[in-house]
């Protein structure tokens, strides 16, 4: 139930993200991702055809970790300008999202000091039983959250290693200009 309300949620945010007229979309680097593509390792299997079918219209690069890019429990949820992968882990569910979609920027006088990590690096994050990698590549924000059934006694979610292998896994798996 918990996965069907975060689609319906993500499904909801990108209908109201795309008519919002003080929104924009950030322009990828794709010269920065042609020096550094990293294919996925040549397999006799393709790409599950609910990820290849689900990102086919994503004009952003669609990132996911090495060791994950062929499992076949996910779900797709995406748009031109946003993906959202949902990887059904044992007793835990990893989320990896690119969104080139922002929101108006806020005025330079503002008491609100912004801190962003530098391209290729990530901020991560352990709160409420989620840990969570937020970063920016190629001029796009990416986030990937782990989320444990039971966060106070599963290892995944009391430490933030996974993520970080995770994070240090990740490959181009499609998207387009």
């Amino acid at each position: 139930m918990r996965q069907v309300t975060l689609i319906v949620l993500l499904s909801g945010c990108l209908i109201g993200a795309s008519a919002r007229a003080d929104s924009g979309v950030l322009e990828v680097d794709w010269s920065a991702l042609n020096k550094q593509r990293v294919k996925v390792a040549a397999r006799s299997v393709p790409l599950p055809g609910v990820l290849s079918e689900g990102i086919r219209e994503v004009r952003l690069p669609v990132l996911l970790p090495r060791s994950h890019t062929h499992d076949e429990k996910m779900s797709v949820v995406a748009d031109t300008n946003f993906y959202s992968i949902t990887l059904f882990l044992r007793e835990a569910v990893l989320i990896v999202t690119g969104d080139r979609l922002y929101q108006q920027t806020m005025p330079s006088d503002s008491e609100l000091e912004v801190v962003l990590p530098s391209q290729g690096g990530a901020s991560f994050t352990n709160d409420e039983g989620m840990i969570a990698a937020d970063f920016n590549r190629y001029g796009v924000n990416y986030s990937l959250q782990l989320e444990c059934q039971k966060p106070k006694v599963d290892a995944r979610c009391l430490n933030n290693s996974l993520i970080r292998q995770l994070f240090s896994e990740l490959v181009v798996v499609g998207g387009r200009p």
